[in-house]
């Protein structure tokens, strides 16, 4: 019996320690805020959103990293879409960020700072439109390529299980889709204000 009550608390101790080494914790989050999008005739802007779910682990109370999974929409031209021969583009994505992060900046330790690569994959997306050539091969063609890559920096605030800040996308590829027809270059950005519930 003793035998068993020691390894019982040999057992209840160690599990303690690991849970205070390597402590999971789960992130819901949502933003929204402004899209530019970087292409040959210059930058259009328009409005970004998203909602996603991180599986952030503390490595210590220093240093955490966090995979996770988006949905993120983008919508250029709203602001112009009143103008004669404007068009509205539109695209959604699925994002894997693995964003690492460092807890505990400044002198409160409320501030979190946040850099990793994110890997985005087209769903959704305009379609090319020659309206001067309704027989131009582009008509019905995806504008945007399926795989986009970026950096996903971030500061944020902590107010006890909330984290409320900015959170960035800088798209590093050409996501143009000339088909082999035309070329260009698209390169899509977004800040946002963003709030993530952790428990």
């Amino acid at each position: 019996m003793k035998k068993l009550f020691a390894a019982l608390t040999i057992l209840a101790i160690t599990t303690t320690v690991s849970a205070q080494e390597k402590r999971w914790e789960h992130n819901i989050y949502t933003g929204a805020g402004l899209f530019v999008e970087d292409n040959d005739y210059g930058s259009e802007t328009g409005l970004s959103s998203k909602i996603g779910y991180g599986l952030n682990y503390h490595i210590n109370e220093k240093l955490s990293v966090m995979p996770g999974i988006a949905w993120r929409g983008l919508m250029t031209g709203i602001f112009r879409s009143g103008e004669v021969g404007s068009q509205i583009d539109d695209f959604e994505y699925i994002d894997i960020p693995l964003i690492v992060q460092w807890h505990g900046i400044a002198k409160n330790k409320k501030w979190i700072l946040g850099l990793g690569p994110v890997f985005s994959f087209c769903v959704s997306g305009s379609e090319y439109y020659i309206d001067h050539d309704p027989r131009h091969p582009l008509n019905g063609l995806n504008v945007a390529k399926k795989f986009n890559f970026g950096i996903q920096p971030s500061v944020m605030y902590k107010m006890g299980k909330w984290r409320i800040g900015l959170e960035g996308n800088i798209g590093l590829m050409n996501v143009r889709d000339g088909h082999g027809i035309t070329t260009g270059t698209i390169r899509l950005h977004d800040i946002m204000a963003t709030g993530k519930f952790c428990f």
